[in-house]
């Protein structure tokens, strides 16, 4: 099945929005190779055993990871001007974006058993629709169902692609379960674009403190569930 905006970022998104989902993780492991480098050189450099020319290169590489942290701390700046405040999404909102993303699938099912009672969901509308349009999107099999429930963010962590924050949350859980092809395996996605979006759809459900598991499931079937967490909702006892 070919995947919709394959060769294209996500219209409704923009460039910006995308990259200040990135620049989190970015700085995160720059910082800490540019720490590992410039503390290296440092001690190189106070070193009397070292070489005269060792020391004039540990020298260049402290002043060149300096430079390099000073474009991660520019970085920082453009992640720090995207919005920041908590975006809702009305649970009717979230079922009219799964309507609509599985409108004219034929052998596609959507199902939301006692959905009437959740509460706003914790992220904004668009944000919802680019996550979910990704993983629909990539479900290659013809038939298939989304069940759309109320549930905890439990999940094992060691077999999670995201692990919820604070699992005892109440979410809005979203399970895609679709048979795959006898023998079909994943196509090595090679499009830097997917690739790009991939790594953000994963950062923005971190960012939500939600969770994300795509496993095996029974009769061949395979599974993605979604967790969302939902607005002021104190976990159950």
């Amino acid at each position: 099945m070919n995947r919709p905006g394959a060769s294209r970022l996500d219209s409704e998104l923009t460039n910006l929005e995308l990259l200040g989902l990135l620049s989190s993780r970015i700085i995160h492991d720059l910082k800490n190779k540019l720490a590992v480098i410039s503390g290296h050189a440092q001690f190189a450099e106070m070193s009397k055993q070292n070489p005269q020319v060792a020391t004039s290169g540990m020298a260049i590489i402290k002043r060149v990871s300096e430079e390099a942290g000073k474009h991660v701390e520019a970085l920082a700046k453009l992640r720090r001007t995207l919005p920041t405040e908590r975006h809702e999404c009305e649970p009717a909102e979230a079922l009219a974006v799964l309507t609509e993303l599985l409108a004219g699938r034929q052998g596609w099912e959507l199902r939301a058993p006692n959905t009437g009672s959740l509460s706003k969901l914790a992220v904004e509308r668009r944000w919802l629709r680019f996550i979910l349009r990704h993983f629909l999107s990539a479900c290659s099999g013809a038939q298939g169902v989304v069940i759309v429930d109320q549930a905890r963010g439990e999940v094992p962590a060691e077999g999670a692609d995201v692990a919820p924050l604070f699992p005892d949350r109440q979410c809005f859980r979203v399970r895609i379960s679709y048979a795959a092809a006898p023998g079909e395996k994943p196509p090595l996605n090679e499009d830097p674009i997917l690739q790009f979006q991939t790594l953000a759809v994963y950062e923005l459900i971190r960012k939500l403190e939600g969770g994300l598991v795509q496993q095996a499931g029974p009769d061949g079937r395979e599974e993605i569930v979604i967790l969302i967490p939902l607005v002021q909702t104190p976990a159950r006892a």
